[in-house]
């Protein structure tokens, strides 16, 4: 069930803070490949390493936990997505083009439930800053 309340402040922060981006999957094998586009708002944000923690040593960027370089967090309501005519769910692998910057950033986690109550998915993507 969706709060109402929680869904309309993910709206207003997604028109504060988000921008313009595309979400794309490509299907099929070539010569027969299907594009999906769908063009939506979405909140993007780029992780940053705590500076307050002490550094730790013996992590490598394959283990969990780490942040790699370009990693992004994007906030998107599943309305929207649906209304564009996204397939949905959201997928490993589909793209998400930033408009400002013509960036291309992939898929790399798909949080289904930590922002349902407000009708939102949370991704984690994956591009070169």
């Amino acid at each position: 069930m969706i709060s109402l309340s929680a869904q309309a402040a993910h709206r207003r922060g997604i028109a504060q803070r988000g921008e313009e981006v595309i979400f794309q999957r490509i299907s099929g094998v070539a010569p027969r490949t299907v594009t999906f586009s769908a063009v939506v708002s979405a909140m993007v944000a780029n992780y940053q390493p705590d500076g307050q923690d002490p550094a730790r040593a013996g992590y490598g960027a394959s283990q969990p936990g780490s942040i790699t370089q370009g990693d992004r967090q994007v906030i998107v309501m599943i309305e929207d997505l649906a209304q564009a005519r996204f397939p949905l769910p959201v997928q490993k692998n589909d793209n998400i083009i930033l408009s400002s910057t013509g960036e291309k950033l992939n898929v790399t986690r798909v949080d289904m439930q930590k922002r349902a109550f407000a009708g939102a998915i949370e991704l984690g993507a994956a591009g070169v800053a």
